[in-house]
């Protein structure tokens, strides 16, 4: 499917813009140039889009091939084949270059850096929290999926979609004093996932129809995105909801560009 080759694009350069494009020290920009840094203000969304799509690809890939023998080392193997290289080079990289210290290259190696300030340990290479979540899912999502029927996986994803916005919620709630990167915990940050995962496996109960993914696709991409910018500058909704608002836009979007492939394959 190229169109979902495209989404990961987009979130790519969302990603990109937002943490390379900064004002120019005593220079006035052109309206074009201002209109660029206004709009890769917004590039943080860009992580919600890859963490729905990869709850997304990783489900239909897991449910498709769940009866296989070699599930789990079929999976894990890609997943460290994918992932690993890349990872421990850039690391490699970072040390030499005094990025960062010999126990963040333990705690990034381990996939723990959205968890570095807990463990007493500054979050020095920030791009990395993300991937720790994502490889937080990966760990203990085959399980579920291996041993779980659809109908039962529709429940626990739809189940975490509500969980970790309430915890959020929660969270902000019991917090005095505003902790950093508490909202890089791995439960901050499910829901995305769970809301691609949700999706994919909707997509593979007997009783889906094409039309009812018509109906709820643009609805859902436009209710997401109007109430992404409606909320977004209020401390509570930036803390809590605001993220709930772009995953359930990024579903959208996904799910647009899901119907684009079915019509171009048909």
């Amino acid at each position: 499917m190229p169109e979902l080759d495209s989404v990961r694009g987009i979130a790519i350069l969302m990603v990109l813009f937002f943490h390379g494009v900064a004002p120019p020290l005593n220079v006035e920009l052109p309206y074009p140039g201002r209109l660029l840094l206004e709009i890769s203000k917004y590039g943080w969304a860009g992580v919600n889009l890859f963490f729905v799509l990869s709850g997304f690809l990783i489900t239909g890939i897991l449910i498709d091939s769940k009866e296989r023998s070699d599930y789990f080392r079929r999976f894990y193997f890609r997943r460290a084949l994918r992932i690993l290289p890349a990872l421990y080079g850039m690391l490699a990289v970072l040390i030499i270059g005094g990025r960062i210290s010999f126990r963040f290259l333990i705690v990034g190696g381990l996939f723990l850096a959205n968890f570095a300030a807990l463990l007493g340990v500054g979050l020095q290479y920030g791009p990395l929290w993300s991937l720790a979540v994502e490889e937080h899912f990966y760990m203990f999502w085959p399980l579920v999926v291996r041993v779980a029927s659809n109908r039962k996986l529709m429940v626990l994803t739809a189940t975490a979609c509500v969980c970790s916005p309430f915890l959020r919620i929660l969270h902000f709630l019991g917090s005095t004093v505003p902790q950093p990167f508490t909202s890089f915990y791995t439960w901050f940050n499910l829901d995305g996932l769970f809301l691609g995962a949700l999706l994919a496996t909707w997509l593979r109960m007997p009783s889906f129809r094409r039309h009812q993914l018509v109906r709820l696709a643009l609805p859902a991409t436009a209710a997401g995105s109007i109430s992404l910018f409606l909320l977004l500058g209020h401390p509570f909704a930036d803390a809590t909801l605001v993220t709930s608002a772009s995953n359930l836009a990024a579903a959208g979007f996904l799910s647009c560009n899901c119907l684009g492939a079915a019509t171009g394959a048909s």
